[in-house]
């Protein structure tokens, strides 16, 4: 029996906090500006990669803003957008995914980390332990897994959250948990 190999998908880093020019010496640092992380990113899509991460934390310009705006002046590249649990609803994020997944085509990829640093966990304003937010990590991705693939009534949602009736598949994406693994919906 053979097993069809899966293509490798390549992607690289938008600097949104940043960038060096030699690691570790801070004298090499580039400033973060529009210019230096679009041209980044032109240069990963030139270059045949098929995403590119888009980072959060305290120090990073938001996620979703930075991957609409690449996806808007790009036409190949795949954002891959890193989201925390916690920051917003997951009905609200279904809404958000399945709508860039409309306005791009498709062109989306999700990154959802609980953080390692409980120093950047403090920053953000999350107060839980690294345990917690392991588990409404793990909470949301099944609420999203549904939201995004079930299908019922539009507009029908019902009062507890866990158990929504709403589904948001207009559009496909592929979720990266935690940096590792990869888990289609």
């Amino acid at each position: 029996m053979q097993h069809e190999m899966k293509k490798l998908k390549m992607g690289w880093f938008c600097p949104t906090n940043g960038d060096l020019t030699a690691f570790g010496d801070p004298s090499k640092a580039i400033p973060r500006t529009m210019d230096h992380f679009m041209k980044v990113a032109s240069n990963a899509e030139n270059a045949g990669f098929e995403y590119i991460l888009i980072p959060v934390g305290p120090g990073c310009w938001e996620a979703w803003t930075t991957a609409s705006f690449i996806s808007a002046n790009l036409k190949k590249i795949k954002p891959l957008v890193a989201m925390k649990p916690g920051f917003v609803h997951p009905v609200m994020q279904a809404k958000m995914i399945s709508s860039f997944c409309q306005f791009t085509g498709d062109r989306l990829y999700l990154n959802l980390i609980a953080g390692l640093s409980e120093n950047e966990a403090l920053a953000e304003g999350q107060l839980a332990s690294k345990e917690a937010r392991d588990r409404k990590m793990e909470e949301e991705v099944v609420l999203l897994k549904k939201l995004l693939t079930e299908t019922a009534p539009p507009g029908t949602v019902g009062f507890n959250w866990m158990e929504s009736q709403t589904s948001f598949s207009q559009g496909k994406v592929a979720m990266w948990i935690d940096g590792i693994g990869f888990s289609a919906p």
